[in-house]
């Protein structure tokens, strides 16, 4: 994330480099700084936790255990306080790892979504580390505690103290806003840093996106358009918008067009554009939906999308000129409507989806200035006003759906006179000049 503004310096102190001997600090919302000592034995020693189940149920490759294991070796207190279960995440500047909150229960766990949840916390079945004797000789049961998990953020080295202490308060800054995962906490021991996250259970967005009806797209981007919202409200950019996690910040495929212009006065709208192409590849069922390996074909892309005459006026909004010979590129575009019917290889819509393509349009409008904004996006009839007709992917829309009518000719976005191409032809023409 980046702000349009400069971040105050004194909103999110990081701990200072502490002796390797004494260990490091850990900073709480809710706490004090506390060293790591004894007392930290003295409170895990208070419950059995459940240790075993959390780790057999993690199907972990070797190398991340070594690598997990070069975390806790250099890090010293680490794995008094967190149970490191597996990597779930590597990008450009930090990697993500799923572990254990082993002392949940000593903290105030306002962000804890799912507090409601864990009303049943301990279980009276048997420990399988150890069994405690009555006065009559017979097995007690012991009380467990069942696993709590937390995100944790290893932010590389390589990221420069002011990076690190900006995305820091940033977090810090967005505590309490709707549908913005909360910073815990963050540590910091020598130039290592890593901030506490909530763990949210996923699926890969790479195996669900083929399953989501028009009723999870609306769910989910309540949730994303919230979430922005917030964010934006308070100046920020995310850019990096995108349903799976990647190694590269502004990744290709979900660059707003403004970005692929090198414009230099960017706004939040490049957060909506990213939106939209998620939107796209939800009602196409294509993941990625745009594959460029450069901004060229990126823009090739688009042109393929949006055609020629609306991409030269688009690159002339920020001082620049587009210009192309590919012979199979259009002056006009295509409609929104036809593309996903295209793509996700159906003969029509159902209301539900079309309902949910104008949506698309506003995400996906090539100028920043009338593109919706994520407060806009949240008073879009397919929030307000929603269609319930919804078919599983492959399945057939009811008659009603369909009205028989063939009015795509009379869309601003239609096809030019060479007549109807297939989203083989949009897509694979970038690949002839």
């Amino acid at each position: 994330m980046s702000a349009l503004h400069a971040a105050p310096t004194d909103t999110f102190g990081i701990q200072q480099p502490v002796a390797a001997t004494q260990g490091p600090k850990y900073v709480r919302e809710d706490s004090a700084a506390t060293d790591s000592d004894g007392s930290i034995e003295q409170i895990r020693e208070e419950v059995e936790y459940e240790e075993g189940d959390a780790q057999d149920k993690e199907d972990v490759d070797e190398s991340v255990k070594e690598d997990m294991r070069k975390l806790e070796d250099t890090f010293p207190g680490i794995s008094d306080r967190f149970r490191l279960l597996n990597r779930i995440g590597e990008g450009t500047f930090s990697t993500v790892y799923k572990a254990e909150d082993l002392l949940y229960d000593h903290y105030e766990n306002d962000w804890d979504t799912f507090q409601d949840n864990h009303t049943d916390s301990w279980t009276d079945q048997p420990s399988k580390r150890r069994r405690v004797e009555g006065d009559n000789g017979r097995s007690i049961p012991v009380k467990r505690r069942k696993p709590r998990f937390v995100a944790l953020k290893k932010i590389y080295v390589t990221s420069s103290p002011h990076r690190i202490q900006n995305e820091l308060e940033l977090l810090h800054d967005l505590r309490g806003c709707r549908s913005v995962c909360p910073l815990i906490t963050a540590f910091r021991y020598q130039d290592q840093v890593v901030a506490v996250l909530p763990f949210f259970p996923h699926t890969d967005f790479r195996i669900q996106y083929r399953t989501f009806l028009v009723a999870d797209m609306r769910h989910y981007f309540r949730s994303l358009f919230t979430a922005l919202h917030s964010v934006h409200k308070h100046n920020i950019l995310h850019r990096d918008i995108k349903p799976t996690r990647a190694n590269r910040a502004g990744t290709r495929g979900f660059r707003a067009p403004e970005v692929l212009f090198k414009c230099t006065s960017q706004t939040t709208k490049i957060d909506m554009w990213s939106a939209g192409v998620i939107l796209l590849t939800l009602l196409g069922r294509r993941f990625p939906f745009f594959n460029s390996a450069d901004d060229v074909d990126a823009m090739i892309e688009m042109a393929s999308i949006f055609g020629t005459r609306r991409m030269k006026a688009a690159a002339a909004m920020h001082g620049q000129i587009f210009e192309t010979n590919i012979p199979t590129i259009g002056e006009k575009g295509y409609s929104w409507e036809k593309l996903v019917k295209w793509a996700s290889c159906v003969e029509e819509l159902t209301e539900s989806e079309k309902q949910a393509t104008r949506l698309l349009a506003g995400l996906m409008e090539l100028d920043p200035y009338k593109r919706l904004s994520a407060k806009e996006a949240l008073q879009h009839e397919f929030f307000t006003d929603p269609i319930d007709h919804d078919v599983e992917w492959g399945g057939d829309p009811d008659d009603s759906a369909d009205t028989g009518e063939e009015d795509e000719d009379k869309d601003d976005g239609e096809a030019d006179e060479n007549g109807s191409l297939g989203p083989g032809d949009i897509f694979s023409s970038k690949y002839n000049y």
